[in-house]
């Protein structure tokens, strides 16, 4: 499906994590189908926005940013988002605008595209924090045209750890 944010702004958005949560945390916890389509998310923004989290059991998988927890396949296109993350340990990976590009329990390959993207978010975490991505499964391939990640505690720009990435206008 389609997600067209036609150009609103997401402000004061808040998400306490608690220890207990499987999460799969941010605007959108988890996309991702079985089908032909490709989910599509466009013209959207998140401003001033917070997730704080707890430390998470060693059965959570803390796949967390400001847009999307988990996108198992999509596309992301002129989307922001600015605000911070916190957390005192969070188990897996932490984006600013995607948490985990992959699949659900792994072995599971992504595929997509991000254009015109931007984030600038504080990250605070111990784990893989990232300005675009916080981490991503052997994907098929992910294309980033023409975006940028500004802010505290990054490992890297697009992703803390990525596998096949083709990158251009960042």
């Amino acid at each position: 499906g389609t997600f067209y944010g036609q150009n609103h702004i997401v402000s004061g958005m808040y998400i306490e994590v608690k220890p207990s949560d499987e999460s799969f945390m941010g605007l959108f916890g988890y996309i991702g189908s079985d089908s032909e389509v490709i989910p599509t998310i466009s013209n959207v923004g998140i401003q001033a926005s917070v997730i704080a989290s707890a430390p998470h059991n060693a059965n959570s998988f803390g796949q967390t940013a400001l847009l999307v927890g988990t996108l198992r396949k999509g596309n992301i296109s002129q989307c922001f988002a600015k605000g911070k993350i916190m957390s005192e340990e969070l188990s897996y990976s932490t984006g600013g605008l995607v948490g985990f590009l992959g699949g659900r329990y792994g072995g599971e390959t992504f595929e997509g595209s991000f254009t015109d993207n931007f984030t600038h978010v504080d990250i605070l975490c111990e784990t893989s924090g990232s300005g675009l991505v916080g981490s991503s499964n052997d994907g098929k391939k992910v294309t980033l045209t023409n975006g940028y990640a500004v802010g505290k505690s990054y490992r890297g720009a697009f992703s803390g750890s990525a596998s096949t990435a083709i990158l251009s206008g960042i």
